[in-house]
């Protein structure tokens, strides 16, 4: 990994996106290396915040800080792995070959305002609108960097978006409640 590439990519997420999925496209990185640097930390963090936020609702405050963490981190690895191939399958319904590994990549660097906001929206519950801002926030960079990275025609992209979105929030919905279910209902027997 060229040793640039992270102080491409990161702040280019918030500052200038248009140069932080050129600089993804231009510096070939290894997938687990990718996953490693850029995915896992920020879902640590979002992971944390989640967590945090559901310890002060009513419902979860009698469960354990380290399984509703251990919840929220399943969910969100679920999410960042299993829908990149939903996505990349989905490109290929558009003639496109379907590339888990920029689809991955395109997922992840997509993802993390949302995870960000998760983490402040915990800090501070006054500005917890901040969650919905880092999902649209979201959702704007993954319409920004799905022509690059995926070759999502322009006429098609709002559908695509659109789609993708839904993916993400059914399997993240989903997820988290079944897993919800099944690391609860094993700790209260």
């Amino acid at each position: 990994m060229h040793p640039d590439t992270f102080f491409l990519v990161i702040p280019g997420v918030f500052i200038q996106p248009g140069r932080a999925w050129e600089a993804i496209k231009e510096h070939p990185i290894s997938l687990i290396r990718f996953f490693l640097v850029f995915g896992l930390p920020f879902i640590l963090i979002g992971s944390f915040g989640r967590a945090l936020s559901d310890q002060s609702l009513d419902a979860f405050v009698a469960r354990p800080f380290g399984l509703l963490f251990l919840s929220h981190l399943l969910a969100n690895l679920l999410v960042l792995l299993l829908s990149p191939w939903m996505i990349a399958r989905l490109s290929g319904t558009y003639g496109l070959a379907p590339s888990y590994e920029n689809s991955l990549k395109l997922s992840l660097i997509s993802y993390i305002p949302f995870l960000v906001s998760q983490f402040l929206a915990a800090l501070a519950p006054v500005i917890s609108f901040i969650a919905m801002a880092g999902m649209a926030y979201a959702l704007v960079l993954f319409w920004m960097g799905a022509p690059l990275l995926l070759n999502i025609p322009k006429n098609r992209l709002v559908g695509f978006t659109f789609m993708a979105f839904f993916i993400f929030l059914g399997l993240s919905l989903i997820g988290l409640y079944l897993l919800r279910m099944i690391i609860f209902a094993t700790t209260t027997s």
